[in-house]
């Protein structure tokens, strides 16, 4: 397992920056900040040296340190940069002796200088800037000469499974993708794909209904062949018939977050104001809906468009029933997710709120109730060793298991290195105690950070479908919760017009 320091370091960076894929590219952060420092520093011993009498011993000391801590700075970026890199872990390696033969060149300046460097005398400069240089080289070779003469292809890292994946693990040698193909039935009864994100946002869907599940595949399938080497090609308007912004989306003057907030009472006043929802027929033909407040502001809006104006009332209608009871949910900085598949079985996930699935139960359950008991098993056991294994794909995972060999959670995702994954599992050991678990009975409010850094709020039913959201980023999450406030006081009771 890491060490202490050695967690708190990926733990920082996975808090303040991004959950790492492995624990090196938090390490390569470190080593980018560390280089920073060194070369600042260093360029400051230099200005103070400049202060002394030149030839004195404070002098040469200034100059000595200036020297070396400055030297130190490229090699140690360098390093950074390398590590941080989809790169084989030999190339880590080579880089990392290009580092040492460089902080030995550094220790071998601090030796001669300045006595013995370019003087009349012994003149050990040459031999000390060739060794700096030599270790520059190897890192140099480590980046970009090693990934070009190798035959293999470098690991990287995986970031995801689908729900219901469990402890299988891919057969091939490609990596896991952050995405999952959706296959569905829609109100029609005609079969739809979309491909969903492991946050839950839809990335791409196919726009279209067919008749039968075979060729929904063949759809999926023709985007799995050709969206990889497709060209792009930038139009300055859209395609006639394919955009989905609303007739007048030119024509409004649209409020920041801030604005709309502002404009808004405060989450717990007994404020005297309404709504509007406003339907209508976006350019695609697809029906959609959106909360007008009475102050003129959209403070939410739909998430997907519906084929007819009767499929869209029924969803309004819905909406309206249940978002007044909705809860909101917030990831402190993780919280277990309870919530239903596709296949009605319930799931539980711990997630980041930055989005990134931590672990997964593996298995569904038969009710709710079941799987929170589940949770409740992996804070109990989650201070046990977990066991770290090495996949068919090559990837390391984590699996914890209970005294009768059941598993009680495992990694959501594939790390390029055993140690990757004992420093994900550690994550999840420092995380799970605390987090809270957070059910969609069936809707719930989810306030998160943007890539940004504004919040945002979203509405997401238990089968991860996004409901509604605000369309607006706020400086606060206070002002989030004032949007979200308004939403659930004044769409139950709001008319539904027609534009």
């Amino acid at each position: 397992m890491s060490n202490s320091t050695d967690s708190a370091l990926v733990d920082w960076y996975s808090d303040n920056v991004a959950t790492p894929n492995t624990s090196d590219e938090a390490y390569g952060y470190w080593a980018f900040v560390v280089g920073a420092v060194l070369g600042l520093v260093g360029f400051a011993l230099f200005l103070v040296s400049t202060t002394a009498e030149r030839g004195t011993d404070a002098f040469w000391l200034y100059r000595t340190f200036a020297f070396s801590i400055g030297a130190l700075a490229l090699p140690v970026l360098m390093y950074g940069f390398i590590v941080v890199l989809p790169l084989h872990e030999r190339a880590t390696r080579v880089a990392y002796l290009g580092l040492a033969v460089s902080l030995l060149s550094v220790v071998a300046f601090l030796l001669v200088y300045p006595s013995n460097w370019n003087v009349d005398g012994a003149d050990y400069s040459t031999a000390v800037l060739s060794a700096y240089a030599a270790g520059i080289g190897i890192e140099v070779i480590a980046a970009f000469l090693f990934p070009a003469v190798s035959d293999e292809t470098a690991d990287v890292p995986a970031t995801g499974t689908a729900a219901g994946d469990g402890d299988a693990a891919a057969a091939d040698d490609d990596p896991e993708s952050k995405a999952t193909f959706e296959l569905y039935p829609d109100r029609k009864d005609e079969w739809r794909w979309r491909l969903r994100h492991d946050n839950g946002n839809i990335v791409a869907d196919g726009g279209e209904g067919y008749p039968d599940v075979r060729n929904a595949k063949k759809g999926i399938e023709s985007v799995r062949r050709n969206a990889l080497g497709a060209a792009i090609e930038k139009r300055e308007k859209p395609p006639k018939g394919v955009d989905h912004t609303e007739p007048d989306a030119a024509e409004d003057d649209a409020a920041s977050g801030d604005e709309i907030a502002a404009a808004l009472p405060e989450p717990e006043a007994e404020p005297d104001d309404g709504a509007t929802v406003e339907v209508y027929e976006d350019r695609g033909g697809s029906w959609r809906w959106r909360l007008r407040h009475d102050n003129g502001n959209i403070i939410a809006d739909g998430g997907e468009g519906y084929s007819s104006r009767s499929a869209l009332d029924d969803a309004v209608e819905r909406l309206t029933e249940r978002v007044a009871d909705a809860d909101t949910l917030e990831h402190d900085p993780t919280a277990f997710e309870v919530y239903r598949d596709n296949g009605g079985e319930w799931r539980w996930r711990l997630r980041h709120r930055n989005g990134r699935i931590l672990a997964d139960g593996g298995e569904g359950y038969a009710s709710r109730s079941n799987a929170v008991d589940a949770v409740d098993r992996v804070r109990e056991r989650v201070d046990d060793d977990p066991e770290v294994y090495e996949d068919a794909a090559g990837k390391y995972r984590w699996r914890l298991k209970a005294g009768n060999g059941e598993i009680v959670a495992d990694s959501s995702q594939g790390y390029a290195s055993e140690s990757g994954a004992e420093a994900g599992f550690e994550r999840v050991r420092g995380y799970a105690p605390d987090a809270d678990t957070l059910e969609f009975d069936p809707l719930g409010f989810e306030v998160f950070v943007d890539r940004a850094g504004e919040y945002r709020w979203r509405l997401r039913h238990r089968n991860g479908n996004i409901v509604a959201d605000g369309g607006e980023g706020y400086s606060s999450k206070q002002n989030a919760k004032k949007g979200i406030a308004a939403v659930q006081r004044t769409a139950p009771h709001a008319d539904v017009v027609e534009e």
